[in-house]
């Protein structure tokens, strides 16, 4: 069994039944370093003490584990004050930023924050309030990660990135699913805000679809990683009164991501209970395969063309919008070409 599929196997909410292979230390070692790599070296500690007691986990892998949890929580600390800040600065101009993934999901949906990774901050702020919040943000010290024409910030579904308090922030002005269009797929998204008095957030609807896109898109293009996985896994268990019930709401809350929802399903699926799976495949949703190129698409001999191939269907798009605003077009066709030779 690849390393990846077997950590994607311990990943899951119960054992389910699940008898992993002998591993030697080495192998262990191995298999904490791609869990810290993937972002969920902490949850699979906590899923081998919960669920695997009778595995002989060595000293040295647990203690790998062990500190990428103790570095998750020290992150977590650093970000809240960031978030906090960000809330608070923005909230006084007027804009109510709604954050996105990371802390987020750790404060409404993790059990404890020291179980997922976290890097960098993802706020929405639809239009037209996003350039006012950019200018906020930089008044406040923020500085662009990289120049790129400003016609880009008003179609791409974010804006540059930013350094800011020592992290990286993203303000997202839609969710569209292919990084260029005009508006979000998450219908009357403004209905969809949990509001609180430290920051805002998604509902858990919104918040699934988001998943949904996001992964799905660098599914298509980048890259894969295992938190995003367990992100689905957690949120649909967050209604475990009603799982199916809260999935057809997400497919109503986004129909034009009705795709991307139904592949993080079957992405979720066998990290699910076996009882949630088993309902959801008793209503026509089938689990992903759990062979590598199913996990990792980056590990098939066809993800080459499909990412070149979403690559310029991406482009199209961002060309077509170039077009119909008629404006910086030279700029903008070079910092497209630059991307493009360097990727």
């Amino acid at each position: 069994m690849p390393p990846l599929v077997l950590l994607f196997r311990l990943c899951s909410l119960e054992r389910n039944g699940f008898n992993p292979p002998t591993l030697s230390n080495a192998e262990w070692d191995q298999l904490a370093k791609l869990a810290v790599a993937h972002g969920v070296g902490a949850w699979l500690l906590d899923r081998l003490l919960a669920d695997y007691p009778d595995l002989p986990l060595p000293d040295g892998s647990r203690s790998l584990l062990l500190a990428a949890a103790h570095a998750n929580l020290s992150q977590c600390a650093v970000m809240t004050g960031v978030v906090l800040r960000i809330a608070s600065l923005l909230r006084n101009e007027g804009i109510e930023p709604i954050f996105l993934k990371g802390l987020a999901l750790l404060r409404d949906f993790y059990p404890d924050i020291a179980l997922r990774s976290t890097s960098d901050v993802d706020i929405l702020v639809t239009d037209p309030d996003n350039f006012r919040a950019r200018d906020a943000l930089v008044a406040d010290g923020a500085a662009p990660c990289h120049q790129r024409p400003e016609v880009i910030d008003k179609f791409r579904n974010h804006m540059v990135p930013m350094r800011y308090r020592g992290l990286s922030v993203e303000i997202h002005r839609n969710l569209s699913r292919h990084d260029v269009g005009r508006v979000s797929p998450i219908i009357n998204i403004e209905s969809h805000v949990a509001k609180s008095d430290d920051f805002s957030s998604l509902d858990a609807e919104a918040s699934f679809c988001h998943l949904a896109i996001h992964a799905a898109s660098h599914r298509r293009r980048e890259m894969v990683c295992l938190k995003w996985y367990v992100d689905l896994a957690v949120v649909i268990m967050s209604r475990p009164a009603d799982p199916l019930g809260f999935i057809n709401r997400c497919l109503e809350v986004a129909p034009s991501a009705r795709s991307d929802i139904r592949e993080a399903v079957a992405i979720a699926m066998p990290l699910l209970p076996a009882n949630v799976a088993s309902l959801f495949a008793a209503n026509g949703f089938t689990p992903v395969k759990l062979a590598l190129a199913d996990i990792d698409p980056t590990s098939s001999p066809l993800w080459p063309i499909r990412k070149s191939a979403y690559k310029a269907f991406s482009l199209a798009l961002a060309v077509v919008e170039l077009i119909r605003r008629g404006q910086d077009l030279l700029p903008s066709i070079r910092y497209f070409a630059h991307l493009r030779n360097n990727s």
